[in-house]
């Protein structure tokens, strides 16, 4: 490993923590840019794989996109905030179906915004709230607070950090 500055931090591919399995989390993903890509993750055994929902953009426009994903080894994940539990009775595949059909555009909720990953986000959490997998009383409290976290992450993340879990304080 290769040290980055005098505090002797080690650069990537260093191991991320593991996402502890049965939480249904928000994982923010830096682009560079000082802005994030949203997705829900939920994790199902020792966390190095993470299942991975999240609206991309391509040349055709807006998709859903379901996919396995080694966020252990992720250098662009910046934070990991739990928003909820897999109930025993649930099982990714439900998430799956309630989530691939959130439409592509802004929901009256968020408007005059443009879409984005996370108006896509933002709707996927009413969903799953809506339908009692989590409770978010405030999607824009739980926005707020997951903007500051990754924000202060970010720089920690530039100085060689790994992302960190944590854990919401305004979802379940």
């Amino acid at each position: 490993m290769v040290p980055v500055n005098r505090l002797n931090i080690t650069q990537y591919p260093m191991p991320g923590p593991t996402v502890p399995p049965g939480g249904i989390y928000a994982g923010l993903f830096r682009r560079g840019d000082g802005t994030f890509h949203w997705t829900i993750i939920i994790s199902q055994d020792a966390g190095h794989v993470v299942n991975k929902f999240h609206a991309t953009e391509d040349s055709r426009g807006w998709r859903f996109e379901y996919s396995l994903h080694t966020i252990v080894r992720s250098v662009s994940a910046c934070a990991v905030v739990k928003i909820g539990t897999l109930s025993s009775n649930r099982l990714v595949g439900d998430i799956h179906t309630l989530l691939k059909d959130i439409p592509m555009q802004t929901p009256v909720a968020d408007l005059p915004q443009s879409f984005s990953c996370r108006i896509w986000f933002k709707e996927a959490v009413r969903v799953l709230s809506n339908n009692g997998i989590i409770r978010c009383p405030a999607v824009s409290r739980l926005e707020a607070e997951l903007k500051g976290i990754a924000r202060e992450q970010e720089v920690l993340i530039g100085l060689g950090y790994d992302y960190k879990i944590f854990v919401s304080d305004y979802s379940q």
